[in-house]
């Protein structure tokens, strides 16, 4: 599936995977023939024939060109639909103090995961209001180092 819609040079970075029932997903990063850095997330599906592509959300990268006091330097993720049950959201953080990321939805929902590589990846089921949720990035101690809402 990525290699159908990018071309890869030299090795594809693995930062995060989750694991859901049949449902995995993974935070790749990797260079573009064209010299852009890639980051973003990868879907796989089990049916009976195994692990299928499932779904992506890819978004290009300047590395050194972060914009400052932004919650996300990449992040992205897929809906639930008729067929399908999970959905993925997560990303690179923008602030490299962020030990977790906290996403409420407008109902009050509540997501949580620890930052690895940078990273957070959610798997999850039902629907989850992702426009307007309230994003926190905490510290190891739990405190907010920055919060906003997610557009």
């Amino acid at each position: 599936m990525m290699a159908e819609s990018y071309r890869p040079v030299g090795a594809v970075t693995i930062s995060k995977e989750g694991l859901a029932g049949d449902y995995a997903a993974f935070a790749v990063d990797f260079a573009e023939s064209v010299g852009i850095r890639r980051r973003g997330l990868l879907g796989l599906r089990r049916d009976d024939a195994g692990w299928r592509p499932w779904a992506q959300s890819m978004g290009g990268h300047y590395v050194g060109d972060e914009p400052a006091g932004f919650l996300w330097t990449t992040s992205g993720g897929w809906s639930t639909s008729d067929i399908e049950e999970t959905a993925v959201f997560g990303g690179w953080v923008g602030d490299p103090a962020a030990a977790s990321v906290r996403i409420t939805d407008v109902t009050g929902r509540r997501l949580e995961d620890a930052v690895e590589n940078g990273v957070v990846l959610f798997l999850y089921r039902g629907g989850f209001q992702l426009h307007g949720a309230r994003v926190e990035l905490r510290d190891a101690g739990g405190d907010v180092i920055r919060e906003g809402i997610n557009g």
